[in-house]
């Protein structure tokens, strides 16, 4: 499994505190590695939906979602223009 930000800030603050043995087959560990199984999907789902959470910022595919989502609804804030990163607010 490789590092992320998450499992190098928990394991660097664990370090920290001297309290604790982070070795191979260490209890500590094992609880760590199956709270990190838990929050790294999460972390990476929850980035996934930032990302494309705005439409400044979102990727072209979503971008389009958002406009078959709007196709066929009456909103005054929107006209009857695509929206394309040129007329994104």
């Amino acid at each position: 499994m490789p590092d992320s930000d998450c499992r190098k800030r928990m394991y660097g603050r664990m370090r920290s505190l001297r309290l604790y043995q982070l070795g191979e087959g260490s209890l500590v560990r094992a609880e760590l590695e199956s709270y990190l199984d838990v929050l790294e999907p999460m972390l990476a789902a929850i980035r996934a939906v930032q990302q494309d959470a705005l439409l400044q910022s979102c990727s072209e595919q979503r971008l389009m979602a958002f406009e078959r989502m709007l196709a066929g609804k009456k909103n005054p804030y929107f006209g009857p223009w695509q929206l394309t990163h040129e007329n994104s607010i």
